[in-house]
């Protein structure tokens, strides 16, 4: 009907090392697209087995526009007339929220758009006390 149709994915709940009673801060989030078109991802992130409220959400877009070194993206469709087969995109922001499992969801939301994941890298720190809990 020419309606814009949602689509996403989630990743199984994350357990680095299967401890589940340590406690994890992201603090990157790297990840490689396929250069389909310009299109946005929204990344959305869960904690501890609740699926009701992301904790933090952020907005890729695929076609940076460019190779441009120290911000969130690195890469570009083409270059130079030559053309690239992936996109990596370098998030962070993630929030000092603490977590036990994480969940991320991908998703879009326009019409003729295609996306493709092909790997995620989570940067976390698991220290033993932060400054602020007992």
């Amino acid at each position: 009907t020419g309606a814009d149709i949602t689509s996403y994915v989630y990743t199984p709940w994350i357990l680095p090392e299967q401890v589940p009673f340590v406690k994890h801060r992201t603090v990157r989030v790297d990840m490689v697209w396929s250069a389909l078109a310009d299109i946005d991802v929204h990344v959305e992130a869960f904690r501890d087995y609740m699926t009701t409220y992301a904790t933090v959400a952020q907005t890729v877009n695929t076609n940076p526009g460019g190779m441009i070194r120290g911000t969130a993206t690195w890469g570009s469709p083409t270059l130079w007339g030559g053309s690239f087969d992936e996109v990596l995109t370098r998030t962070t922001g993630w929030g000092g929220h603490r977590w036990r499992a994480l969940q991320l969801k991908f998703y879009i939301d326009g019409t003729d758009e295609q996306m493709q994941l092909n790997n995620v890298l989570i940067i976390f720190s698991s220290l033993s006390r932060v400054r602020g809990e007992l």
